[in-house]
């Protein structure tokens, strides 16, 4: 592989810049080291990208000039309203609405630590504190045992909501909030805007494909626990689970089951993509689609996973020894083993297709009919500080990317800073 350096250094507004230029895997990659720091979120309006450091402060970007600036201190979480106007929270519990440029006016309060701030498509900003959830300006306070509440998978008796891996405003005016516990899993919670309610739901699984199937399927390390059949489902939820022309349709959010959480995305016809992701000895990773239905909140899910990366292991036959000291023969059943990291996914309303990323790179999904493939678009230059350079998992992975016209897009990774990529070459900004 060739590469080429380029160095080289100027000054203005007393800012320091260097730039390397690198040509490695599939296209040109230029570094501009302003701040030296990390991102933790970003808008973009524009050719500007405003993006808060890991330090919390709010800075602006220009894409085209790569002139930077320090807009406020102290932010921890920004959106854009409908007129592209930046609406942030601050550490001492206010909510700023940008008037024009670097000029903010307050125009709420809050308590607590502020986690999120997003905007509804009338202008309203939904808050996530340690304390509650904000719309409106009323206050909605989780039940004792929800989910909001948990660390790694436990149920605790805290009352701090802790902080939220994956936020998404969907179209039917419902937040998401996703949690990944790594190992335990994580868990999914939702506040409908227009009921003004929090919510979370039990996952219900239909995953015995015969109706006849009589045999108890159990879990190996719950021994109580036991899967019912799709018969038994129609039985004890007609209002949850339905069969239309063959297809098994359950309604929302009872068709979720989300563990690892990594992106959420809705295409124009208001499907939904969910991509999850987790690397605990080995990677695992899923892809899956949940496609709207006539029937009101119910979804037909089909899992897309065979687009990755992955890994066949056939049936055979093992002996084990039982608690007697008798050996016997036991068959391990065929599966599939990913063997890419799911980062981000995305719809992009310039081509209407969706987008994801992985340890591989960004990828446009390919919709035909009932079959689905990918097209490589390119891969960006990421790296792990310490080293190890073929290493995947969260931190090398892309957690958010936008794209700003067809071809471009702006994305945050978790240790390259922010990228923009016009659709020829890549300038990190860090």
């Amino acid at each position: 592989m060739k590469i080429v350096l380029v160095f080289f250094c100027f000054t203005f507004s007393s800012t320091f810049i260097a730039q390397v230029t690198v040509k490695k895997d599939s296209v040109i990659a230029k570094n501009i080291t302003v701040f030296n720091s990390n991102f933790k979120e970003f808008e973009v309006v524009g050719n500007l990208v405003y993006a808060i450091t890991k330090g919390d402060s709010l800075i602006q970007i220009n894409l085209k000039n790569n002139r930077t600036s320090i807009v406020k201190n102290n932010v921890r979480s920004i959106t854009k309203n409908q007129q592209n106007k930046i609406i942030a929270v601050t550490d001492k519990g206010k909510v700023l609405q940008q008037i024009r440029k670097k000029n903010f006016k307050v125009v709420d309060s809050f308590e607590g630590n502020a986690h999120k701030i997003l905007v509804d498509k009338n202008n309203n900003y939904i808050i996530v504190t340690s304390k509650y959830v904000r719309y409106q300006k009323e206050n909605f306070i989780p039940e004792d045992d929800s989910p909001m509440y948990r660390k790694a998978g436990r149920v605790g008796k805290s009352k701090t909501l802790i902080p939220i891996d994956v936020y998404y405003l969907d179209d039917e005016s419902r937040v998401w909030f996703g949690y990944d516990a790594g190992e335990w899993g994580g868990d999914i919670c939702f506040f409908d805007l227009n009921k003004k309610q929090l919510f979370s739901e039990d996952y219900i699984d239909t995953s015995v494909p015969n109706e006849n199937y009589t045999e108890e399927k159990t879990d190996k390390w719950n021994p109580k626990i036991r899967w019912k059949t799709k018969a038994e489902e129609l039985k004890d939820y007609p209002d949850k689970v339905k069969v239309i022309e063959g297809d098994t349709i359950l309604k929302f959010p009872s068709n979720l089951y989300i563990s690892n959480i990594k992106g959420i995305t809705q295409n124009e016809k208001g499907d939904y993509y969910i991509a999850t992701s987790m690397m605990h000895f080995s990677v695992s990773s899923e892809l899956s689609k949940k496609i709207k239905t006539g029937q009101k909140d119910f979804y037909k899910e089909i899992d897309i996973s065979d687009v990755l990366e992955h890994e066949i292991y056939e049936e055979k036959k093992q002996e084990y020894i039982d608690n007697d000291g008798k050996i016997k023969e036991t068959t391990s059943h065929p599966w599939k083993e990913s063997l890419e990291y799911l980062g981000g996914i995305t719809y992009n309303p310039y081509d209407k297709k969706v987008y994801y990323y992985t340890n591989n790179g960004f990828w446009k999904l390919i919709e035909n009919e009932n079959t689905y493939s990918k097209e490589f678009i390119f891969r960006p230059w990421i790296n792990w500080t310490y080293g190890m350079a073929d290493a995947v998992g969260y931190q090398m992975n892309v957690t958010k990317f936008e794209f700003i016209s067809e071809k471009e897009l702006v994305f945050l990774t978790t240790n390259n800073g922010i990228g923009y990529f016009d659709g020829k070459a890549i300038k990190y900004f860090k």
